[in-house]
């Protein structure tokens, strides 16, 4: 069959599904953010905003030239059943978790922003064995200046999308950083990368490598995100009516992020009840998961 001819079998009452029509049996329908501080998450409802961040990715796993971290900006976010957050969290003495604190968002609402789940790479694969060779060979054409310009980039973007199984991840603590094993898969992840190309800008998608080896406890990555907090244009943005939960540690902390709510946040009061019936208290949560 000609190709022109294939819309010709299709008929005028076929169902059109768009976002609207999924529900997310397997998966959740909420795209949790979560934080180690109520202050971040107050931060995020006054601003609207979920502000990328510049975070070091391991990538020693590609065994590529000259390359074995790379760093560019990124909001991550969960797709994980509110029964099943404890772990990713963290307990109260937890070092692996992200943090009591949260927000969900609407997963429909993620999809139209450009969120992307990303991929996990098995290392005994075949597709992680032609990614590696492209990549490899794609270095090797531009520090000749010939290549594909299209292909190149999409290998790069790829990039930005993809972690292994498992590995090792860099955890601030305090004003230091350790390395944790973590098991990427179980995090079932969702990215946001922001698009640089249409934004007047000093700051670069990602960190050169001459300069990320001076990322010591993370002092480069800090202050290339702090420039993005001067670029709007960066920013992950939201209204309040896509916010689906709030969650917070203790009671104690519900009382204050109530008042912070009603005192602080511009916008009517209607909206401001809204959020307040959203809010969720994980300590007195994990007793019953």
């Amino acid at each position: 069959m000609a190709i022109e001819n294939y819309s010709n079998i299709l008929l005028d009452s076929a169902p059109q599904v768009t976002q609207d029509n999924y529900t997310y049996r397997q998966s959740a329908n909420v795209l949790f953010n979560f934080m180690p501080k109520l202050e971040y998450l107050k931060s995020k409802l006054s601003k609207k905003a979920m502000i990328p961040r510049f975070y070091e990715e391991n990538i020693a796993y590609l065994n590529l030239p000259d390359m074995d971290k790379v760093a560019f900006p990124m909001v991550c976010f969960c797709d994980i059943h509110l029964n099943k957050l404890t772990y990713h969290m963290g307990g109260i003495d937890s070092s692996d978790g992200y943090g009591r604190y949260g927000i969900g968002m609407n997963k429909v609402w993620g999809i139209q922003e450009g969120v992307q789940p990303i991929s996990y790479m098995n290392s005994s694969s075949a597709l992680m064995s032609d990614f590696k060779l492209a990549f490899k060979h794609a270095l090797e054409q531009m520090s000749d200046g010939i290549g594909d310009e299209i292909l190149h980039n999409q290998l790069a973007t790829q990039l930005l999308f993809i972690k292994p199984l498992n590995g090792e991840m860099a955890k601030q603590r305090e004003a230091s950083f350790e390395h944790i094993s973590k098991n990427f898969h179980d995090e079932r992840e969702w990215r946001f990368v922001p698009k640089f190309s249409d934004v007047d800008t000093e700051l670069s998608l990602t960190i050169p490598q001459s300069v990320l080896v001076n990322n010591v406890n993370n002092v480069v990555c800090n202050a290339y995100s702090d420039g993005i907090e001067q670029k709007e244009e960066l920013w992950l943005k939201f209204e309040y009516d896509k916010i689906e939960y709030l969650i917070v540690d203790t009671v104690e902390e519900r009382d204050i992020l109530i008042n912070y709510i009603m005192d602080e946040l511009f916008t009517d009061n209607a909206t401001k009840y809204i959020l307040i019936s959203k809010i969720m208290v994980f300590t007195q949560l994990e007793k019953d998961w």
